[in-house]
C-alpha cells in the first residue's frame, strides 16, 4: 500500500482528504492505480496520462480560477507526456485563470521559461532517513 497505510482508505492522501472543507472546489484523480515501472507498462500509464492532459485542457474552456495539475511535470520528465503539450497549455491559458504545475526533481527550462513563478521545495531533514516509515495522521 501506498506510503505505508494498511487499507485503501488510508492509501487516499491527506491533501486529497483535506479538500473537502473548501465549498468551492473540485478535483478528479487520474493514474492506473501503479506505480509506473519504464519500459514494462508504458502504453498503460501514457494512456492515463493523455486523459488527464485532456481533461486538464478542458477546464481552461471553465469557469474555473485556479486549474491545478498535481504532478504532471513528472510525466513530462519520465517521457510520458510531450513537453510540448504543456508549452502549449501555458501559451494558450485564458488570463484570467492561474494554472499550477507540480512535479519534477529536474529543470524543465522551456517550461520554466514561459512560467511566471517557479518555485523549489527541497528536504533538508526528514523521519524517514532516519528509518522512520510513515506515520498516521502526518505522512497518510
Amino acid at each position: 500500500m501506498k506510503n505505508g497505510a494498511n487499507t485503501l482508505e488510508e492509501q487516499i492522501p491527506g491533501e486529497i482528504k483535506s479538500l473537502s472543507v473548501f465549498k468551492n472546489f473540485s478535483y478528479k484523480r487520474f493514474g492506473t492505480g501503479s506505480w509506473y515501472v519504464k519500459g514494462s507498462n508504458d502504453n498503460e500509464h501514457k494512456s492515463k496520462v493523455l486523459e488527464a492532459y485532456n481533461y486538464l485542457s478542458d477546464c481552461l474552456k471553465e469557469d474555473y480560477d485556479i486549474i491545478i495539475a498535481d504532478e504532471i511535470l513528472y510525466a513530462v520528465q519520465l517521457g510520458l507526456l510531450e513537453e510540448n503539450l504543456v508549452l502549449d497549455l501555458i501559451k494558450n491559458k485564458p488570463k484570467n485563470k492561474e494554472l499550477i504545475l507540480t512535479g519534477s526533481h529536474q529543470p524543465l527550462e522551456k517550461i520554466f521559461e514561459l512560467a511566471d513563478l517557479v518555485t523549489e521545495i527541497k528536504k533538508i531533514k526528514h523521519p524517514y532517513d532516519k528509518g522512520i516509515l510513515a506515520r498516521k495522521g502526518l505522512e497518510f
